[in-house]
C-alpha cells in the first residue's frame, strides 16, 4: 500500500482512537492494508454506525469511485447512489458486483449462499476488499486474535476532542464535494456540536449537509449536490435554525423551511397509481413522489 494511502489510514483512525501515535492506531492500519491487499477479511466491531463507517473506510482503501456492496437477504436488490451502498441479497452476486471495491458483510445476517460465497472469495483471483462487521461482543472470539479486529469505540469516550472530530469530518466533506474550504465555518461547527446526534455517522451527515448547503446558492442546489431530493433535505433541517447562509435571504420559496409531510398507501393498477383509501385533500392538488430511499434519510445509518 502506499504511503499517502498509509498517512490517510493514521489520520482516518486517529478519529477513533486519538490522534498521538498509539498501537490502537498502528493496529488498525494494518488490519486495514491486509485487507485492501485481499490477504485477509476485515472485522469491523462497533455499537453503531456499522455501515457508514465501513463505507468511508472504503473509500480511503479503494477510493469513492469503486463499488461498495452492502450483501443483505432481507433487503431487495438495488444499485448504489449518492447516499446509499449498493445492495445485493445474493453473496455470490454481491462478490461479482464489488469487483475492484468492497464487499460489506453482517455477521448475524449473512446470505444464503454464503459457503459458495466464501468459495469465490477466496480466488487468487478475486480483487475484492471484505469487512464484516459484527458486534463489540466478538472482541474476544479466538478466530479474531489476528488479524486484530477493528473496535470502534462509542463516541462519548472522545468527548474532549469532539470540535477536532467535527473539523475533520467537514474537511472530509469539503474535498468529497469539491467545494472551498469555506464552506464550513465556526459556527457550522458549533451547531454541529450543539444538534447533531453524538455517533460518528451522526457528525459525518450533519458536516456534509452544512457544506453543501453553504456552498450551495439555493436549497434545492444544496440536495442536488448531496444526491438526495429537496423535500429529504428540508425534512432533515426540520424546525432548527441552521447557521446565517447566503440563500437565507433569498426568494420565500427558496426558505429553508420544513414542510408538513403526509403519507399515503397506493397500488399500481393498470399502471396508475390508486390511492388505498379515501382522502381528504381537494381536487387537482399536486402530490410530490418521494423515492423509498429519499423518504427514510435513517436507512443508511439504521442498516448497521
Amino acid at each position: 500500500m502506499r504511503a499517502s494511502n498509509e498517512t490517510a489510514l493514521r489520520g482516518f483512525f486517529g478519529r477513533f482512537f486519538g490522534w498521538e501515535h498509539n498501537d490502537d492506531v498502528e493496529q488498525a492500519v494494518r488490519s486495514a492494508e491486509l485487507a485492501a491487499t485481499h490477504r485477509a477479511a476485515l472485522m469491523l466491531l462497533t455499537e453503531t454506525d456499522f455501515v457508514p463507517i465501513a463505507l468511508s473506510l472504503h473509500r480511503v482503501t479503494r477510493g469513492a469511485s469503486a463499488p461498495f456492496v452492502l450483501c443483505d437477504p432481507l433487503h431487495r436488490d438495488a444499485p448504489a447512489s449518492a447516499r446509499l451502498p449498493g445492495y445485493h441479497a445474493n453473496g455470490v452476486a454481491a462478490l461479482a458486483a464489488a469487483a475492484g471495491g468492497t464487499l460489506c458483510l453482517r455477521s448475524w445476517r449473512l446470505p444464503l449462499d454464503f459457503v459458495a460465497t466464501i468459495v469465490r472469495a477466496r480466488d487468487l483471483a478475486c480483487d475484492v476488499q471484505i469487512i464484516i462487521c459484527a458486534e463489540e461482543c466478538h472482541l474476544a472470539n479466538p478466530f479474531l486474535i489476528l488479524p486484530v479486529p477493528i473496535w470502534v469505540p462509542s463516541l462519548q469516550t472522545r468527548t474532549g476532542e469532539l470540535p477536532r472530530i467535527v473539523m475533520e469530518y467537514a474537511l472530509d466533506a469539503i474535498a468529497e464535494l469539491g467545494v472551498p474550504e469555506t464552506s464550513f465555518t465556526e459556527a457550522d461547527r458549533q451547531w454541529v456540536l450543539d444538534h447533531a446526534p453524538m455517533t460518528w455517522a451522526g457528525i459525518q451527515e450533519a458536516t456534509l449537509r452544512l457544506v453543501s448547503l453553504r456552498a450551495s446558492p439555493s436549497l434545492s442546489r444544496a440536495a442536488e449536490r448531496l444526491g438526495m431530493a429537496e423535500v429529504s433535505l428540508r425534512r432533515w433541517i426540520g424546525g432548527r435554525k441552521l447557521p446565517s447562509m447566503v440563500h437565507d435571504r433569498e426568494a420565500p420559496e427558496q426558505e429553508i423551511a420544513a414542510p408538513m409531510m403526509r403519507i399515503f398507501h397506493a397500488t399500481v393498477r393498470g399502471g396508475r397509481l390508486t390511492l388505498d383509501e379515501p382522502t381528504d385533500l381537494p381536487e387537482d392538488t399536486l402530490v410530490e413522489l418521494v423515492p423509498i430511499e429519499d423518504a427514510f434519510d435513517g436507512e443508511l445509518d439504521a442498516a448497521g
